[in-house]
């Protein structure tokens, strides 16, 4: 009588435990994709800045300084 009174007890741990863990993994998976946003960005920005030394002749200044506005 005594197994069967706690086991209820040890499910409702066990789906808290679960859904504590879903909430971490779902936590972790939206701070990976900021992160990984976070450096996209900033490899696009570091490549636009380096077109500035020599910009190539199909882009004029301003629409560079539009590309780099635009990823800040």
């Amino acid at each position: 009588m005594f197994i069967m009174s706690a086991i209820p007890q040890h499910v409702n741990q066990l789906m808290r435990i679960d859904k504590l863990n879903k909430e971490w993994a779902r936590t972790h998976a939206q701070s990976c994709a900021v992160f990984s946003l976070l450096v996209n960005i900033e490899t696009q920005r570091e490549a636009t800045l380096s077109f500035t030394s020599k910009p190539p002749s199909f882009l004029d200044s301003k629409t560079i300084n539009l590309l780099i506005y635009k990823q800040t």
